[in-house]
């Protein structure tokens, strides 16, 4: 009963984390008629909760918003990024991505 604690076969473990990324995209159209008021704090709030209690570094994440000249959210800035965030994906990695915009 007092003995050493049962170890799990290799194969019932999860996988070690071994790289976390992530890509974040808050667009409030600013200036247009469909304009949004929350989708850049949105944006803003993923980046806090992701490296405040789930361990992101922030280097390691991509925010696109269209305040930010140098990382606006364009189809060819997204799809950038999305190639970034799965290049070299592997088991056991955590990969995030968020929009928050319209449809």
């Amino acid at each position: 009963l007092h003995g050493p604690p049962a170890q799990q076969p290799a194969s019932a473990r999860p996988p070690a984390v071994r790289r976390r990324r992530a890509v974040t995209v808050g667009i409030n159209y600013i200036g247009l008629q469909c304009q949004l008021a929350g989708c850049i704090n949105d944006s803003h709030t993923f980046v806090e909760l992701l490296t405040e209690d789930f361990g992101f570094n922030v280097a390691d994440i991509r925010q696109l918003r269209d305040d930010h000249p140098q990382g606006l959210p364009t189809r060819r800035n997204i799809t950038t990024a999305l190639r970034w965030l799965v290049t070299g994906a592997s088991e056991g990695d955590h990969l995030f991505f968020h929009y928050s915009g319209h449809g």
